[in-house]
Protein backbone atom coordinates (compact mmCIF):
# COMPACT_ATOMS: atom_id res chain seq x y z
CA UNK A 1 0.00 0.00 0.00
CA UNK A 2 2.92 2.87 1.27
CA UNK A 3 4.56 1.48 -1.99
CA UNK A 4 2.22 2.25 -5.11
CA UNK A 5 1.47 5.52 -2.77
CA UNK A 6 5.12 6.30 -3.28
CA UNK A 7 5.03 5.43 -6.81
CA UNK A 8 1.69 7.78 -7.65
CA UNK A 9 3.70 10.45 -6.07
CA UNK A 10 6.90 10.03 -7.73
CA UNK A 11 5.23 9.67 -10.96
CA UNK A 12 3.45 12.89 -10.76
CA UNK A 13 6.54 14.08 -9.30
CA UNK A 14 8.43 13.53 -12.54
CA UNK A 15 5.30 14.48 -14.81
CA UNK A 16 5.50 17.83 -13.19
CA UNK A 17 9.34 18.46 -13.81
CA UNK A 18 8.83 17.54 -17.27
CA UNK A 19 5.82 20.17 -17.91
CA UNK A 20 8.12 22.80 -16.67
CA UNK A 21 11.20 22.07 -18.30
CA UNK A 22 12.51 25.35 -18.31
CA UNK A 23 11.80 26.47 -14.61
CA UNK A 24 14.16 22.62 -13.99
CA UNK A 25 16.57 23.77 -15.52
CA UNK A 26 16.68 26.65 -13.85
CA UNK A 27 16.90 24.83 -10.49
CA UNK A 28 19.00 22.63 -11.34
CA UNK A 29 21.11 25.18 -12.63
CA UNK A 30 21.06 27.81 -9.67
CA UNK A 31 21.38 24.96 -7.31
CA UNK A 32 24.82 23.64 -9.29
CA UNK A 33 25.56 27.44 -9.23
CA UNK A 34 25.36 28.02 -5.64
CA UNK A 35 27.25 24.95 -4.72
CA UNK A 36 30.46 25.91 -6.80
CA UNK A 37 30.70 29.15 -5.26
CA UNK A 38 30.46 27.64 -1.47
CA UNK A 39 32.89 25.75 -2.32
CA UNK A 40 34.89 28.34 -4.10
CA UNK A 41 34.69 30.62 -1.08
CA UNK A 42 35.70 27.83 0.92
CA UNK A 43 38.88 26.96 -0.66
CA UNK A 44 39.37 31.11 -0.64
CA UNK A 45 38.97 31.00 2.89
CA UNK A 46 41.16 28.07 3.24
CA UNK A 47 43.84 29.89 0.60
CA UNK A 48 43.86 32.99 3.03
CA UNK A 49 44.45 30.99 5.98
CA UNK A 50 47.37 29.38 4.71
CA UNK A 51 48.90 32.81 3.40
CA UNK A 52 48.55 34.12 6.81
CA UNK A 53 50.02 31.01 8.08
CA UNK A 54 53.10 31.45 6.12
CA UNK A 55 53.44 34.90 6.84
CA UNK A 56 53.67 33.90 10.57
CA UNK A 57 55.59 31.09 10.10
CA UNK A 58 58.48 33.54 8.34
CA UNK A 59 58.36 36.44 10.20
CA UNK A 60 57.50 34.63 13.82
CA UNK A 61 54.21 35.03 15.65
CA UNK A 62 56.18 37.61 18.35
CA UNK A 63 58.06 39.33 16.07
CA UNK A 64 57.97 43.38 15.19
CA UNK A 65 60.61 45.07 12.69
CA UNK A 66 60.59 48.63 12.73
CA UNK A 67 61.79 50.10 9.19
CA UNK A 68 62.77 54.14 8.89
CA UNK A 69 61.29 56.27 6.24
CA UNK A 70 58.03 57.26 7.97
CA UNK A 71 54.59 57.98 5.67
CA UNK A 72 51.35 59.44 5.58
CA UNK A 73 48.34 58.83 7.37
CA UNK A 74 45.21 58.63 5.12
CA UNK A 75 42.42 60.82 6.86
CA UNK A 76 38.63 59.52 5.98
CA UNK A 77 38.09 61.68 3.04
CA UNK A 78 40.92 60.29 1.38
CA UNK A 79 43.85 63.21 2.05
CA UNK A 80 47.27 62.33 3.34
CA UNK A 81 47.57 63.73 7.17
CA UNK A 82 50.82 64.30 8.67
CA UNK A 83 53.94 62.65 8.31
CA UNK A 84 54.23 59.37 10.55
CA UNK A 85 58.12 58.48 11.85
CA UNK A 86 59.64 55.99 14.56
CA UNK A 87 63.14 56.72 15.73
CA UNK A 88 64.94 54.90 18.00
CA UNK A 89 63.38 56.23 21.19
CA UNK A 90 60.14 54.84 19.92
CA UNK A 91 61.66 51.25 19.49
CA UNK A 92 62.91 51.66 23.05
CA UNK A 93 59.79 52.27 24.32
CA UNK A 94 58.32 49.07 22.60
CA UNK A 95 60.89 47.01 23.91
CA UNK A 96 60.48 48.36 27.64
CA UNK A 97 56.79 47.91 27.44
CA UNK A 98 56.13 44.93 25.13
CA UNK A 99 59.03 43.19 26.13
CA UNK A 100 57.24 40.29 27.39
CA UNK A 101 55.27 40.15 24.69
CA UNK A 102 57.10 40.90 21.33
CA UNK A 103 60.64 41.07 20.31
CA UNK A 104 61.53 44.17 18.11
CA UNK A 105 63.92 45.39 15.37
CA UNK A 106 64.90 48.68 14.06
CA UNK A 107 66.06 48.46 10.44
CA UNK A 108 67.05 50.53 8.03
CA UNK A 109 66.63 48.95 4.56
CA UNK A 110 68.66 49.99 1.05
CA UNK A 111 67.60 48.06 -2.51
CA UNK A 112 70.11 47.60 -5.19
CA UNK A 113 73.31 48.77 -3.56
CA UNK A 114 76.28 48.18 -5.85
CA UNK A 115 79.09 45.47 -3.87
CA UNK A 116 81.98 44.65 -4.97
CA UNK A 117 84.83 41.52 -4.16
CA UNK A 118 87.80 41.94 -6.41
CA UNK A 119 86.34 42.08 -10.12
CA UNK A 120 83.06 41.15 -9.13
CA UNK A 121 79.67 43.47 -9.02
CA UNK A 122 76.76 42.88 -7.71
CA UNK A 123 73.24 45.00 -6.85
CA UNK A 124 71.67 43.92 -3.18
CA UNK A 125 69.81 44.76 -0.82
CA UNK A 126 71.11 46.37 2.42
CA UNK A 127 69.75 45.73 5.98
CA UNK A 128 71.18 47.96 8.88
CA UNK A 129 69.86 46.60 11.73
CA UNK A 130 70.63 46.10 15.57
CA UNK A 131 71.51 42.33 17.04
CA UNK A 132 68.26 41.37 17.36
CA UNK A 133 67.61 41.21 13.99
CA UNK A 134 68.34 37.60 13.93
CA UNK A 135 66.13 36.99 16.55
CA UNK A 136 62.95 38.72 15.43
CA UNK A 137 63.53 36.89 11.96
CA UNK A 138 64.11 33.73 13.31
CA UNK A 139 67.09 33.91 10.95
CA UNK A 140 70.47 32.93 12.75
CA UNK A 141 74.15 32.28 11.11
CA UNK A 142 75.27 29.34 9.14
CA UNK A 143 79.16 30.42 10.11
CA UNK A 144 81.11 33.01 11.17
CA UNK A 145 80.23 35.24 13.99
CA UNK A 146 76.84 37.47 14.47
CA UNK A 147 77.10 41.83 14.56
CA UNK A 148 76.69 42.45 17.82
CA UNK A 149 76.57 45.20 20.88
CA UNK A 150 80.02 46.03 20.18
CA UNK A 151 79.86 46.44 16.53
CA UNK A 152 76.63 48.38 16.90
CA UNK A 153 78.48 50.53 19.44
CA UNK A 154 81.38 51.21 17.50
CA UNK A 155 79.56 51.70 14.46
CA UNK A 156 82.10 49.12 12.95
CA UNK A 157 82.07 48.48 9.01
CA UNK A 158 81.18 44.19 9.44
CA UNK A 159 78.82 42.48 7.84
CA UNK A 160 76.79 39.23 7.21
CA UNK A 161 76.09 37.79 3.89
CA UNK A 162 73.00 35.66 2.24
CA UNK A 163 74.03 32.93 0.50
CA UNK A 164 72.67 34.50 -3.00
CA UNK A 165 75.31 37.00 -2.46
CA UNK A 166 78.24 34.74 -1.39
CA UNK A 167 77.16 32.76 -4.57
CA UNK A 168 77.02 35.84 -7.24
CA UNK A 169 80.47 37.14 -5.15
CA UNK A 170 82.84 34.63 -4.28
CA UNK A 171 81.42 31.46 -6.04
CA UNK A 172 83.04 28.60 -4.11
CA UNK A 173 85.35 30.95 -2.19
CA UNK A 174 84.79 31.00 1.77
CA UNK A 175 84.24 34.69 2.54
CA UNK A 176 84.34 34.53 6.08
CA UNK A 177 87.16 37.56 6.84
CA UNK A 178 87.34 38.73 3.20
CA UNK A 179 86.67 42.48 2.20
CA UNK A 180 84.50 43.64 0.27
CA UNK A 181 83.14 47.35 -0.32
CA UNK A 182 79.35 48.70 -0.39
CA UNK A 183 78.91 51.48 -2.19
CA UNK A 184 82.94 51.86 -2.17
CA UNK A 185 83.30 51.34 1.65
CA UNK A 186 85.24 48.96 2.75
CA UNK A 187 83.59 46.28 5.00
CA UNK A 188 84.82 42.97 6.88
CA UNK A 189 82.92 39.62 6.03
CA UNK A 190 81.79 38.77 9.68
CA UNK A 191 79.49 35.37 9.00
CA UNK A 192 76.89 33.94 6.50
CA UNK A 193 73.26 33.77 6.91
CA UNK A 194 71.45 30.18 6.80
CA UNK A 195 69.64 29.94 3.94
CA UNK A 196 65.98 31.46 4.26
CA UNK A 197 64.61 30.79 0.49
CA UNK A 198 62.07 33.00 -0.82
CA UNK A 199 59.24 34.68 0.99
CA UNK A 200 55.41 34.41 1.03
CA UNK A 201 55.88 37.00 -2.00
CA UNK A 202 58.31 35.55 -3.95
CA UNK A 203 61.21 37.70 -3.23
CA UNK A 204 64.68 35.98 -2.60
CA UNK A 205 65.54 36.26 1.08
CA UNK A 206 68.97 35.47 0.57
CA UNK A 207 69.85 38.45 -1.78
CA UNK A 208 70.61 40.62 1.56
CA UNK A 209 73.76 41.91 3.25
CA UNK A 210 73.39 43.07 7.09
CA UNK A 211 75.57 45.60 8.79
CA UNK A 212 75.09 47.08 12.00
CA UNK A 213 72.03 49.79 12.67
CA UNK A 214 74.59 52.41 13.37
CA UNK A 215 76.56 52.11 10.62
CA UNK A 216 73.93 52.51 8.46
CA UNK A 217 72.75 55.55 10.28
CA UNK A 218 76.13 57.18 10.07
Amino acid sequence: MKSSKFLRILAHSIKALLNQKSKTVLMMLGTSIGIMLFSGVMGLSKGVENRISEVMNFFGPRSGIIFSGGGRLMTASGRAGREIALNLKDLEYLRNNLGEKAIFSGVIRRDGVQVKYENQVVDTNIFSADPDFPVTFEWFLKEGEPIDSMDEKKKNRVCILGKTVVKNLFFEENPIDKRITINRIPFKVKGVFQEKGTNPMGQDMDDVIWIPLSTGMR
